[in-house]
Formats: structure tokens, C-alpha cells, sequence
């Protein structure tokens, strides 16, 4: 049924139309862990649906000695701007006329929340999914192509320690607390926790404040989360291949959804004022959400998609 059978409700008061805006977000934001550590930005009103991010490009040393008593000739600040068009997802769903609607309603708040967790996840993935679109790929084991990795090339630190160097060697900026991060597939995470230079969250415990929401280990300049990215893909030679994302600094640009481009909770609810006769008894009231969305890779040296093989989990078929 379409979603204009019923008329916005006039007896929720924006105080309440706030909470419930609060509750999905509040719920959202944990399923969000792709959109913590792009380059944020608000959506400008009466702007079309473009965002727009900037990409400082850094400066060429200046090697050449001062002349004592004269200025240099300075240099220009090069800003890369980059530009992505936003779109807008959500989902609703159907309650019949038993919806109350009493302030701080437990039918709509129970559906904002599992809403809530919906958007989240609607809103990771299509992060996710720009991002493990990096041209920028390691495959374990050394080959070009995924092709070629075998059932004994999963990750190890040995690996590790190849990405970070090719991230230093380009120049990747670590995050602020000194470290680049490391998304894994729960399989993938299994094989380099057996590592032994791997180190679990729970020794540095007590140092809180600089750990990550997900954060499962760290090994050289890297801190792990797991996640699941994909589900594993078999290769030509039948190996489920394991996709995990590497990244440092301002890599990629997301919309900011937490200040100035908040989703939004959409309730109607029928009433027996209602002209619409596409739903004649006022049964069908919808409670929903929305929001605009875009994610852009601004320095693909920046992300890296790590490929692997992973080993087998006893019970796997």
C-alpha cells in the first residue's frame, strides 16, 4: 500500500518528534563503524545534491637555502576539491489502527529503534561498499590477481607489516592517535590473532580512551576491527577468498550525519479526518526513516583492499 494513505499526525509535538529523531540515531550510530573515520561533511541547503571535500596536496620540500635578508617566493596552497552527489534511502513499515498515539508511544519507539539498526546497517554498507572499491589491492601471498592466492595464504603480521610499509612509502598519514586501522573478516581476524606478535585489546584495557569501538587487537602501526565486510568469494581455484580494508587518514569522505545532515523519522498516522480513500477506515498508519547518503574515495593510496585465504573453520562444509 502506498505510503499517502494517511496524513502526517498534528498531535505529535516537536518535542516529541525529537526524541523519536534522538532514539533512531542513537540506535544507528553503533552499526556505523565505516562512517567514523571518513572526512565529514554537512549538506548544504539550497545546494542541489552535490557534497563537496577537499584534498590538501601536500608541499615539495624547500631544500634551497634562505638568502639572509630576503623572503623566499612562497608557495600556493594546493586544495583538490572533490565532488559526489548524494542519495537518499530509508524504509517504512506498516502498523495497523491498534497504533496509539500517546506521547512516547512503545509501538512507535520499539519501531524506531529496529529502524534505527536498519538505517545503520543500510548506511555502512553503502559506505562499505565505495570504499572496498579502491583500486588499491593487496592480495596475501604476493600475486596481482586474487586468482592466484592458495589455502596457505592467509594474513599474518609478516603482511601487516608490507601494508604499512607501502602506506609510509606513499606518505599515508596515520590517524591522530599514531596508527592506521585494519577492517577484518572474522576469519581473517581468527588467522592473525594466532600470530604471535599479535596483541589483544584486553592487555591495554585500561588504556580506554584510545581504543576503538570494535577493536580487537593491534600489531605493529596497526589497530584491528572486526567486521564482517563480504561474504568470501571462491576464486577460480575454488579458495574462498576473505576481503578485509586497510586505511589511513582523510581517506575517503562521507556525509555528516550527526551534525547538520541528520536522518529523519517519518510517522503518519491515519485519522478519521483523513480525505484519503485509498485507505477509507483509517486502519493503516506507517512509521519510517530517511536519509541522505554518499560516500567518495578521496586518496586511493590511502585504502587498501586486503585479499586472503583464511583457515578452515572446523564444521565448515
Amino acid at each position: 500500500m502506498a505510503t499517502n494513505n494517511t496524513t502526517e499526525t498534528g498531535g505529535i509535538s516537536a518535542e516529541i518528534k525529537t526524541f523519536y529523531d534522538r532514539t533512531l540515531l542513537e540506535r544507528m550510530l553503533p552499526n556505523l563503524p565505516f562512517l567514523k573515520y571518513g572526512q565529514k561533511r554537512p549538506i548544504k541547503k539550497n545546494n542541489g545534491k552535490t557534497i563537496e571535500f577537499r584534498k590538501f596536496n601536500s608541499l615539495e620540500p624547500a631544500t634551497t637555502p634562505l638568502t639572509e635578508g630576503e623572503p623566499p617566493a612562497g608557495k600556493e596552497l594546493s586544495v583538490t576539491a572533490i565532488t559526489a552527489t548524494v542519495n537518499q534511502y530509508g524504509d517504512f513499515v506498516q502498523v495497523t489502527d491498534v497504533l496509539e498515539t500517546t506521547s512516547y508511544d512503545p509501538i512507535i519507539t520499539e519501531t524506531v529503534e529496529l529502524e534505527g539498526e536498519q538505517a545503520g546497517e543500510t548506511l555502512n554498507i553503502v559506505t562499505r561498499n565505495e570504499l572496498l572499491n579502491t583500486t588499491s589491492v593487496y592480495n596475501v601471498g604476493g600475486g596481482v590477481d586474487e586468482n592466484a592466492i592458495t589455502a596457505d595464504n592467509i594474513l599474518t603480521a609478516d603482511d601487516v607489516l608490507k601494508i604499512q610499509t607501502i602506506f609510509r612509502r606513499n606518505n599515508i598519514k596515520t590517524f591522530r592517535d599514531g596508527y592506521y586501522l585494519m577492517f577484518l573478516a572474522p576469519e581473517q581476524a581468527a588467522d592473525i590473532m594466532r600470530d604471535p606478535l599479535w596483541r589483544d585489546v584486553s592487555k591495554y584495557a585500561n588504556d580506554a580512551k584510545n581504543i576503538e569501538d570494535g577493536e580487537i587487537g593491534r600489531i605493529y602501526k596497526f589497530k584491528f576491527i572486526d567486521t564482517s565486510l563480504v561474504e568470501p568469494k571462491d576464486n577460480t581455484s575454488e579458495v574462498p577468498i576473505y576481503s578485509g580494508l586497510a586505511m589511513g587518514q582523510n581517506a575517503y569522505g562521507i556525509v555528516d550525519i550527526e551534525n547538520g545532515s541528520k536522518p529523519k523519522t517519518i510517522i503518519k498516522i491515519g485519522r478519521e479526518d483523513d480525505g484519503d480513500k485509498s485507505d477509507p477506515l483509517n486502519q493503516i498508519s506507517t512509521i519510517g526513516w530517511k536519509a541522505l547518503m554518499t560516500a567518495v574515495r578521496l586518496n586511493e593510496l590511502g585504502l587498501m583492499r586486503v585479499n586472503s585465504a583464511a583457515t578452515e573453520i572446523a564444521g565448515e562444509e
